[in-house]
């Protein structure tokens, strides 16, 4: 019998990073969508709903690249749009944090 070398997968994080900013960005364009529907039918309520959901998923992977970049030692302008982001989330401005895409 031989014995061979096993080898670990090789993870292309490249590609799942795309993959991840595409879906965020679907989903935020899919958030921004429903709340202005929700929003023409008399709905406010559900306007602000859809679009916390379109902005979240937009927001932790913001948040995410940011700390690996902080990691890395290249703090950019990202912590601006995170904490401008979290702000108009937390006083109930759902249009206004999603509203750079």
């Amino acid at each position: 019998m031989i014995l061979t070398e096993r080898r670990a997968p090789v993870v292309d994080y490249g590609r799942i990073r795309r993959r991840v900013r595409v879906a965020s960005i679907a989903l935020a364009v899919t958030g921004l969508a429903a709340g202005n529907v929700a929003w023409a039918l008399g709905r406010p309520d559900l306007a602000n709903g859809a679009s916390a959901v379109g902005v979240i998923p937009v927001l932790a992977v913001l948040a995410c690249e940011m700390v690996l970049s902080a990691r890395r030692g290249n703090l950019r302008l990202d912590i601006v749009a995170v904490l401008a982001m979290t702000a108009a989330l937390l006083v109930g401005e759902t249009l206004a944090a999603g509203s750079w895409h």
